[in-house]
């Protein structure tokens, strides 16, 4: 969880309380179009 937090905080900066009151199932948006996918926050 520690790599996904500081990947998320590379890509997309938001405040660490905010980071640590994300739900991966309700916050984050998986998207598979033709071999690719895509995470949406």
């Amino acid at each position: 969880m520690y790599a996904a937090a500081v990947e998320l905080l590379l890509h997309a900066p938001i405040r660490v309380d905010n980071l640590a009151a994300l739900e991966i199932g309700r916050h984050l948006l998986q998207i598979q179009a033709g071999g690719t996918r895509t995470v949406h926050l």
